[in-house]
């Protein structure tokens, strides 16, 4: 599944991972990981796609947005598809975040005099339509 990277994103052929790149898509990959195939491939481009903001400058559509993520028409559509209709549950993604950053050693909260600061927070928080 290492590997996913360079068969989904890099286009041009090259061999390395952008090093401030590399966590962010080892997170995604493992959290990808358990789903069925076809399936876990589709949801780590809609995964980046969030991660990466992409839905901003798009006003929320999903076909642009997925597009501005460098992947071809076809991945688009199996992205979309697998976000519409795959087979998966956010709850089981949320299970295998939160296991990940758990195996993880620098994904700790830090403690700044009175305060912890969160290193990562799975809290919902309500937006208003934009």
């Amino acid at each position: 599944m290492a590997s996913l990277w360079l068969k989904t994103f890099d286009q041009k052929g090259n061999q390395n991972m952008p090093p401030i790149i590399e966590p962010t898509m080892s997170a995604l990959i493992e959290i990808v990981t358990d789903l069925p195939i076809g399936t876990n491939r589709a949801m780590l481009h809609f995964l980046w796609m969030l991660v990466t903001g992409s839905l901003l400058p798009h006003r929320g559509a999903l076909f642009p947005a997925l597009q501005s993520t460098g992947i071809g028409e076809r991945a688009v559509r199996r992205a979309w598809q697998a976000f519409h209709s795959g087979m998966w549950q956010i709850s089981e993604l949320m299970v295998a975040w939160h296991s990940y950053m758990q195996e993880q050693q620098s994904w700790q909260p830090r403690r700044y005099e009175n305060y912890a600061a969160l290193a990562i927070d799975t809290t919902p928080f309500w937006r208003p339509k934009l």
